[in-house]
């Protein structure tokens, strides 16, 4: 086994099977017995039709039947470890560690929640959107967790606008990398030198169609992984929008055909956006989005960075801060309506994020005395843009379609006023945090 690869932690003790009685013999002839005439009256046409069969009589009569105690001794122990399998795979999946190699799980620091708030780590569940569905042969529930891919099931290419700026691209050759990652933007770096004089030197020497071909084959290999597009619309969105480029166009995606395909890319992400966003807000005006309690914390978390013990955190040791995160961390330390503070991580696998049209991982998750569940985003002056009003919007739809009244989301600047509902200047905001 340790030749394969398994260690000492590979194993789990197997409770000892209890002895099964053997199952008393029971004695049956092949042909039951003749009865006698006087036994068997003879039987008229209805009865040979079973006209007076009584089902609800043979259901009760089965109902009462007993079970044996050795049959339903390997029931229970068949339902026992159904049971103890549930539990064992709800702790797994409830544990940060999880996904860690067993041989560093051990090297891991670990956070664990305060004692004080264990049992709010056990009963709350924050709620997150979902989406309504029929419930089927395999799934009980009438709704599952909201994805990206919901909001794109009607998405397509058909009729949509294909006038990209190709100006500004740089001249020297890039590659996309298409690996499967968390993030949906394309990461996008220069070629090695060596393939970029290949790629010069050889591409020239090509006939004309046959350029363009390989070209249209480039921009399509670099597309074809993105979710909710149909293959055939996206060759033909690209044979579109390369067919309608001028010569100077064509001369530069000759020259780097890699740098048209991450323009082209970006430009049908930014499409589909705008498709899961017109989605999403309808779909929440009308229902088909619901808020349903779904994120649960864990007993503990690991962290690469983290901070020193500070007051009213919900682990033993938060996240590492920056400059405003920390100033908020430190004035909610100081405040008596404030049970807890967490400070969320980002993109973590038990982080928790506002999973709408894109998915948006406020900076902590607060309870105060009274039970309100806060979410609060901190932003520097300089990184007002807008995709802050995007989240701060967000935020607010979460909070009305989870409950006002038990939920919140607030976006605090150092000094800036936004003029939007749900953001607020650092001191404004501490006042109002105050009083919740």
């Amino acid at each position: 086994m340790n030749n394969a690869g398994f260690t000492d932690h590979d194993y789990r003790v197997q409770e000892e099977a209890a002895p099964v009685e053997p199952l008393p013999k029971v004695e049956q002839t092949i042909f039951p017995a003749q009865p006698t005439n006087e036994a068997m009256p003879a039987a008229s046409a209805e009865e040979e039709e079973f006209l007076d069969f009584d089902p609800t009589l043979l259901g009760s009569t089965l109902a009462k039947a007993s079970v044996s105690p050795s049959v339903q001794n390997i029931f229970d122990r068949s339902e026992k470890e159904q049971n103890d399998f549930d539990v064992a795979m709800q702790q797994h999946q409830n544990d940060p560690l999880s996904d860690l190699p067993l041989e560093v799980q051990d090297k891991v620091d670990a956070s664990h929640v305060n004692p004080e708030f264990l049992e709010d780590v056990h009963t709350l569940k924050l709620p997150k959107f979902c989406l309504k569905v029929q419930p089927s042969l395999f799934s009980l529930y009438d709704s599952e967790e909201l994805s990206k891919e919901n909001l794109l099931s009607n998405f397509t290419l058909k009729g949509k606008p294909s006038a990209i700026d190709f100006g500004h691209l740089d001249d020297d050759l890039a590659q996309v990398d298409l690996e499967d990652c968390d993030t949906t933007t394309p990461r996008i770096s220069k070629l090695k030198d060596d393939y970029q004089q290949y790629m010069n030197r050889q591409f020239p020497l090509l006939p004309g169609e046959d350029k363009l071909r390989i070209c249209k084959d480039i921009i399509h290999k670099s597309l074809c992984k993105m979710n909710a597009v149909d293959d055939n619309e996206l060759r033909r969105y690209v044979d579109g929008i390369v067919d309608n480029m001028n010569r100077e166009e064509l001369d530069a995606l000759e020259r780097m055909p890699v740098n048209f395909a991450a323009k082209i890319r970006a430009y049908v992400m930014q499409l589909q956006e705008e498709t899961a966003r017109e989605n999403f807000y309808k779909w929440l005006e009308t229902e088909k989005i619901v808020c349903e309690p779904r994120f649960q914390l864990t007993e503990y978390i690991t962290l690469p960075d983290s901070t020193s013990s500070m007051s009213k955190s919900l682990y033993q040791t938060e996240g590492k801060m920056d400059g405003l995160e920390y100033k908020m961390a430190l004035a909610m330390t100081n405040m008596d309506n404030i049970r807890w503070w967490h400070r969320n991580p980002e993109r973590n696998k038990f982080s928790f994020c506002l999973n709408g049209f894109r998915n948006h991982y406020p900076d902590f998750i607060v309870r105060t005395t009274s039970g309100k569940i806060i979410l609060i985003e901190t932003k520097g002056d300089q990184l007002e843009n807008a995709e802050s009003r995007e989240k701060i919007r967000l935020g607010r739809a979460w909070q009305d379609a989870a409950g006002k009244q038990a939920y919140r989301y607030y976006m605090v600047f150092q000094n800036k006023d936004l003029q939007m509902e749900g953001a607020y200047r650092f001191d404004e905001f501490l006042t109002l945090l105050r009083e919740l």
